[in-house]
């Protein structure tokens, strides 16, 4: 979750394996992967996304990954 001080700005999941009932749970490879990554509306337009994803690529750099995917709905994005 990103915080602006107690106020929750967004949200994301960082994956490094996909959840048994996902069509793909088999799939080991694009992991780590950022899913679901959400800026409040009212939020947006302020660096805040690329902080977020900043942070993001920290998490998985800490544990030796060296690529981060990110998925995107082409529907609903």
């Amino acid at each position: 979750m990103l915080l602006d001080g107690d106020e929750p700005v967004g949200f994301a999941s960082l994956i490094f394996r996909r959840p048994a009932h996902w069509s793909d749970a088999a799939d080991t490879t694009r992991l780590p992967q950022i899913v679901d990554l959400q800026v409040a509306e009212a939020r947006r337009g302020q660096g805040l996304g690329s902080i977020f994803i900043r942070a993001l690529e920290g998490i998985a750099a800490s544990r030796d990954c060296k690529e981060l995917y990110l998925a995107v709905d082409p529907l609903d994005n």
